[in-house]
């Protein structure tokens, strides 16, 4: 029986990372970059130091074969190690690649979605990124700045004074008071850095957490009724673009409330449309269990015939494309792109994984939106009895998704992976 023993000298050796999967390109980026540097094969990598060629091809001197073998030595080292720290699912974006620096390339190419659409889709959930009481501030203010280093990677720059500002915003109203202590009342300007203040976040945050003996959000007070975000004055609409709510609550045409304002007397009816929420609280409570916000809830739709998601995050691959969306609201709607979503289930207490392929990306869509008639094509029958909804595969019986009905809303049981 053959043992194998490891040395520093083995690519894996000394440095335990996690592999790529399909949402941590961003640490992982950074990982293996740094495993790079520390094996001088950094410059293998980035296809700065490309391979020699020899002077005279058919017949090249003994320096010139050994600087060649020299370098080939170490593009197979550099190879090995991108292909370690991948995952089975992620191998296939490295196919057809024959140097370590064409595989670099090609995983740059699908995991970082450039040009200004990347950009614009980066600052729009950073932008979007807002905490309320029952938020764990740790993990905001570390999700914020995974977005910025997303965008600094793309070539989207943010100045530190202007993330500093958006993190302050960005917190729920209970936190105003400590906020308002380190803007600098002489200036207008912060007098201190992003990374300071996310250290004092962080510390204020522990504390607050000491106090009150657990993570609850009693001591910090319960947002008010109707506002969701915390802080619903610094809210910015994107269907009206007016300050004060977000869309799903609009009474403006577009919105997830239209004609529910307090200026029209008539409620309009509008049937297969999953923006027409019968009870707030409600629509609220359940969404909470699913993502905090009905914002990126999953709901059943059948008047789409295709499946709809207003989060950029969620996508494993994002194409760009503008494409008319009709069957949601009065208006169309513009998409933005299309790609896929995985999509993980929750029946019987177990979590079954789905891939949502052609999903359209449109950012001012009140909901996330499965569309009955998609998964009728791809085998599934939707069977709603008793307040629930349920996809059952035509072939087996098996229920592949479900949901309880909310007010006039069918919310599935379900999280799009991040």
């Amino acid at each position: 029986m053959s043992t194998t023993t490891i040395t520093k000298a083995t690519p894996w050796s000394l440095f335990r990372i996690e592999q790529l999967n399909e949402m941590n390109w961003v640490p992982r980026k950074r990982h293996v970059t740094a495993i790079f540097r520390e094996r001088t094969l950094l410059k293998i990598v980035e296809g700065t130091t490309p391979k020699p060629v020899a002077t005279d091809l058919d017949n090249p001197t003994a320096d010139e074969k050994k600087q060649r073998e020299r370098w080939e030595e170490l593009d197979g080292k550099a190879q090995i190690q991108i292909e370690l720290t991948l995952s089975n699912s992620q191998m296939v974006h490295i196919a057809g690649a024959k140097t370590a620096a064409e595989m670099w390339t090609q995983l740059k190419q699908v995991k970082e979605r450039g040009g200004k659409l990347g950009i614009l889709l980066l600052c729009r959930r950073l932008y979007r990124t807002i905490a309320d009481d029952a938020t764990d501030i740790a993990e905001h203010v570390t999700e914020l700045g995974r977005i910025q280093e997303e965008l600094v990677i793309l070539g989207g720059l943010i100045s530190d004074e202007d993330f500093l500002l958006l993190i302050i915003s960005s917190l729920p109203e209970s936190w105003d008071n400590f906020t308002s202590a380190y803007l600098g009342a002489s200036s207008n300007a912060p007098t201190i850095s992003s990374h300071e203040f996310i250290s004092l976040i962080l510390e204020e945050n522990h504390r607050r957490l000491e106090k009150t003996g657990d993570g609850s959000a009693a001591m910090y007070g319960q947002a008010k009724e109707g506002d969701r975000g915390g802080r619903s004055d610094r809210v910015e609409c994107y269907n009206c673009h007016k300050k004060g709510h977000i869309a799903v609550n609009c009474w403006s045409k577009g919105g997830g409330k239209e004609g529910k304002g307090p200026r029209r007397a008539k409620k309009k009816e509008r049937a297969n449309k999953a923006e027409d929420a019968e009870n707030d609280f409600v629509e609220t409570a359940y969404a909470a269990k699913i993502n905090s916000s009905s914002l990126y809830s999953w709901l059943v739709d059948s008047g789409t015939t295709s499946h709809i998601c207003n989060d950029c995050t969620v996508f494993i691959e994002l194409r760009a494309a503008n494409v008319p969306v009709e069957g949601v609201g009065n208006a169309p709607l513009q998409a933005l792109g299309h790609g896929t979503v995985l999509l993980d289930c929750e029946v019987s207490g177990k979590v079954t994984t789905h891939r949502l392929l052609d999903v359209l990306f449109a950012p001012i869509c009140a909901h996330n939106l499965v569309s009955i008639i998609r998964l009728d094509e791809a085998g599934l029958e939707a069977k709603f009895s008793h307040g629930k909804v349920q996809f059952v595969r035509r072939t087996d019986g098996r229920v592949m998704a479900m949901g309880n009905k909310t007010g006039r809303l069918y919310p599935l049981a379900a999280r799009a992976r991040k």
